[in-house]
């Protein structure tokens, strides 16, 4: 077992872990916080598969890091101001 086979085991254990929060999580702002987690530990494998089978993920890895963020900025005006298109503000 090298390294990188190590470090693909931990960030799969914590992908499992951040994705049980995403499930169980108590409340939205918790669950919207580990999703974002769950994209980054998506980031950080997929970097890592690349370096280990030498393969070329730099565009799905940036195409995933940006939907991730967008999609986290979405979920945050959501939280804090109600959903944009009925016109709901909290």
């Amino acid at each position: 077992m090298t390294f990188l086979d190590l470090a693909l085991a931990v960030l799969g254990l914590s992908l499992a872990l951040a994705l049980a929060r995403v499930i169980l999580g108590p409340t939205a702002p918790d669950r919207a916080m580990a999703l974002e987690a769950a994209g980054v530990h998506l980031v950080a494998i997929m970097g890592v598969w690349s370096v280990r089978a030498r393969g070329d993920f730099f565009d799905a890895m940036l195409v995933l890091a940006a939907v991730s963020f967008v999609g986290t900025l979405a979920l945050a005006n959501y939280l804090g101001k109600g959903w944009p298109i009925d016109g709901d503000r909290r």
